[in-house]
């Protein structure tokens, strides 16, 4: 049965990546965001380099947490509190 349920998953990821979509890594995603971390900031900054670059800037000079805080990091957060309203 376990054999099965393996072989019906792969199927199923075979034909989504066949067919354009991209394989994520479960360590990328964030069950809390329902979304996958790494894909969200790769698309941003490749569709919007300019202003990546702006928000780069910006968190540069942020705090959260008490710490100093990765413009990544910081874009996430962002994002979370944005959906969350």
């Amino acid at each position: 049965m376990m054999n099965s349920i393996h072989t019906d998953e792969s199927a199923i990821i075979e034909h989504f990546t066949s067919n354009g979509c991209l394989e994520g890594n479960q360590s990328d995603f964030s069950r809390d965001l329902a979304l996958d971390k790494k894909a969200v900031l790769s698309f941003v900054q490749e569709s919007q380099p300019r202003e990546w670059e702006k928000l780069k800037s910006y968190y540069k000079e942020k705090r959260l947490w008490g710490m100093q805080a990765q413009s990544s990091a910081a874009v996430v957060v962002r994002l979370k509190q944005r959906l969350q309203q």
